[in-house]
């Protein structure tokens, strides 16, 4: 996991934005790592849980409120989006443009 931190941090460093999938085990201790090893605490983060169904749902915060441990994720798998590019989308439209474009097997 150290390995994996290092490169996540590396690649979010650089302006890209960290998509983390089935990561809600990991969501706080990750962020810590992410944290000590010198990503902001004010970097945005999405998270989406159940991304794929009618009962999805969404969270917006930050790394060191996820750090922190204060970021609630009730419900099935997640997908977490950690960057600057996650304060610029459209999180309150999301249900709706997901249920028009996305389709799931």
């Amino acid at each position: 996991m150290a390995r994996s931190v290092d490169h996540w941090a590396a690649l979010a460093a650089s302006g890209m934005t960290l998509a983390i999938y089935m990561g809600k085990t990991i969501a706080g201790p990750t962020a810590r790592k992410l944290v000590g090893r010198g990503m902001s605490p004010a970097l945005p983060v999405g998270i989406v849980v159940n991304a794929g169904r009618s009962d999805r749902s969404f969270h917006l915060g930050t790394l060191g409120v996820m750090a922190a441990g204060e970021v609630e994720m009730a419900g099935g798998p997640a997908i977490i989006f950690i960057g600057e590019a996650v304060k610029h989308g459209d999180w309150a439209e999301a249900t709706a443009i997901a249920e028009q474009t996305f389709k799931v097997a």
